[in-house]
């Protein structure tokens, strides 16, 4: 029913509705000629009305023809265009063929396509069983790996751990081994001084300071140096009741020339100092070290360098602790400035017996408060020795 609805009745319409007009103009037509009987070119009119019938007939489907045309562009088309379109359609029928053709081979390698993609399947199941049991090997050799792993991290803890041991502990060999060196240098060196002292008298003391002189820059370097070698000699000399040529004093070579070089270009007042640089036994020539200081005023004469106030009188004992107190804090006030010290004793000076007991004695026969000052007794340099003298004073 559907389709019957979409026929085009309104040109169906027309062609039924020409056709009928066009057949009864040929009918009456005819009609008329024969009554008339009407020849045409020559003909029966029996004849005539027959040629009339056919032109109605042709009429009509040229009518119906040109309806068509003008209703319907593929009518047309097809009507104008018919070899054209039977030319194309042999053209498509021959690329059809070929189209089916190729369609078949597509289809015969899709088969073997799909013979070869079930022989991959399977090839593919095959893998992955494989790969299955694969990746379980793998789980198992991957946790004993980790398990490696672990064990590794741990031994290397413990290696860094011994390694770390094994520097302290060569470290500590080292300075073993250098205590040692050190214990047999003075061993080797106490075994000499003891050899020393049993073949003879110790003459000078390592470290001792044998004489000291002040320089002033117009003085020539080498000569300052030979008067401090003959002094020396001269003060050991004495020291031991001999006369000076048979002392012998070595100095060291390299303390020598740079004495020199520092005195040459020198700027003010310096001191130049002899110390012993080891044990000597009488008739043994002395080793001796010489350097050079600066020399500047340290203290003042009458400098107060210490006081202290008491209410009443001391006990002897007490006041020899009291002055040796105040003696004492001295010592380290003037170090402090840079007052040489003795290499041997660490003493900058001294305050003669005489001198201390008679301020012992004061201070312990007070008669109320007193003030105890040490004063300077003359300006002091660096080479020192510092004098004092102790004052002792009612308030």
């Amino acid at each position: 029913m559907k389709e019957i609805a979409d026929l085009n009745w309104q040109l169906i319409a027309s062609l039924v509705l020409i056709s009928a007009v066009v057949a009864y103009v040929g009918d009456v037509l005819g009609m008329k000629v024969g009554k008339r009987r009407v020849s045409l070119f020559g003909l029966r009119p029996r004849h005539t009305s027959s040629i009339i019938t056919a032109v109605t007939g042709v009429t009509i489907a040229l009518s119906t023809l040109v309806v068509l045309s003008f209703a319907s562009s593929t009518v047309r088309s097809a009507l104008l265009g018919m070899k054209i379109i039977s030319r194309q359609m042999q053209e498509l029928n021959v690329r059809l063929e070929e189209s089916r053709r190729e369609l078949r081979d597509s289809q015969g390698k899709l088969l073997e396509s799909h013979e070869a993609m079930r022989a991959m399947e399977e090839r593919l199941k095959a893998v992955e069983g494989r790969l299955s049991s694969a990746s379980g090997e793998l789980n198992r050799v991957r946790g004993r790996y980790e398990a490696l792993s672990a064990k590794t991290s741990e031994l290397e803890a413990k290696r860094s751990d011994l390694e770390r041991q094994l520097v302290e502990l060569t470290l500590q060999r080292k300075a073993l081994e250098a205590e040692v060196a050190e214990l047999k240098s003075k061993r080797d060196k106490l075994e000499r001084e003891l050899s020393q002292m049993r073949s003879g008298r110790i003459q000078v003391l390592a470290g001792e300071l044998i004489y000291q002189l002040p320089y002033v820059g117009d003085r020539d370097p080498q000569e300052a140096i030979k008067v401090l070698l003959e002094r020396g000699r001269a003060n050991l000399a004495f020291r031991f009741g001999t006369r000076p040529e048979e002392v012998a004093l070595v100095a060291d070579q390299g303390d020598v020339s740079s004495a020199v070089d520092r005195l040459s270009r020198a700027r003010g007042r310096k001191v130049l100092r002899l110390t012993a640089s080891a044990n000597a036994v009488t008739g043994q020539a002395v080793p001796c070290r010489i350097k050079v200081y600066d020399s500047v005023l340290v203290v003042r004469d009458r400098e107060v360098l210490a006081a202290a106030r008491f209410d009443g009188a001391l006990s002897p004992v007490d006041a020899e602790s009291a002055l040796y107190a105040m003696l004492r804090e001295v010592n380290q006030r003037v170090v402090r400035r840079g007052l040489l010290t003795d290499p041997l004793s660490g003493a900058v000076g001294g305050l003669s017996a005489a001198e201390f007991f008679d301020a012992v004695e004061r201070m312990s026969n007070a008669s109320g408060a007193f003030r105890v000052l040490v004063e300077a007794k003359g300006d002091t340099y660096t080479e020192g020795p510092l004098a004092v003298t102790v004052r002792v004073s009612d308030l």
